[in-house]
């Protein structure tokens, strides 16, 4: 009996680790693909959605991006928009009308925390590679689009990727019920003018500085 239950115990095992090393050849091969789709991308316009609100991406890589969202909560709606155009960022945080004053913060740092990492691969593709060891987790369907899942050695993220490779969310989720921030109606490569990178701020907005260093990961 024990030896029949040591025989079946290493079938088992044995099966386990074809199914992983399975997925890891596929998760490898789908961050290929990935990594393929992020260094076309001349330029991307994009609607976005977060928890709570919605908003719209421009980008050309490395160094042009607009990001705008509108978030809502008890019924008041914060506008933040990130801009950046070659070496400066500038993030101007808009509350509620007659809460609190605009505030604007402008630096040369690479990044800043109003930007989901899911958009900071578009500007910087390499920063796939640097997430750890991809893992397949298979296909989920969301809003009638077939979404591969991806998950990274050391980490709780889950990648979403469209049927041509680029990434259009993420989250912690791997079945997809919940992606933090998604990506739809991705226009891929049009010409951009340059006053979509351009930023004036409100004259009444207040100058704040980065309270950190914020480092890209």
């Amino acid at each position: 009996m024990r030896s029949g239950l040591g025989t079946l115990f290493a079938v088992t095992s044995l099966m386990v680790t074809g199914v992983s090393s399975l997925a890891d050849t596929r998760g490898e091969a789908v961050l290929r693909r990935a990594l393929s789709a992020l260094k076309s991308v001349k330029s991307l316009q994009a609607e976005v959605s977060v928890p709570h609100g919605h908003g719209t991406l421009h980008l050309m890589p490395p160094h042009a991006l607009r990001w705008v969202v509108e978030v809502k909560a008890e019924d008041k709606t914060t506008k933040t928009t990130v801009v950046q155009n070659g070496s400066r960022l500038n993030t101007l945080v808009q509350p509620p009308n007659g809460t609190t004053e605009q505030v604007l913060k402008q630096n040369n740092l690479p990044t800043s925390l109003e930007i989901p990492k899911l958009v900071l691969l578009y500007r910087t593709p390499s920063l796939l590679t640097a997430k750890g060891k991809p893992t397949y987790l298979g296909s989920v369907t969301r809003n009638a689009r077939k979404l591969e899942v991806l998950k990274f050695a050391g980490s709780e993220e889950v990648l979403f990727l469209d049927s041509k490779g680029f990434p259009v969310g993420e989250g912690s989720d791997p079945k997809g019920v919940q992606i933090e921030t998604s990506l739809s109606n991705l226009r891929l490569n049009t010409s951009l003018p340059p006053k979509t990178f351009a930023f004036v701020p409100p004259k009444d907005a207040k100058p704040m500085e980065e309270a950190v260093n914020l480092e890209m990961q």
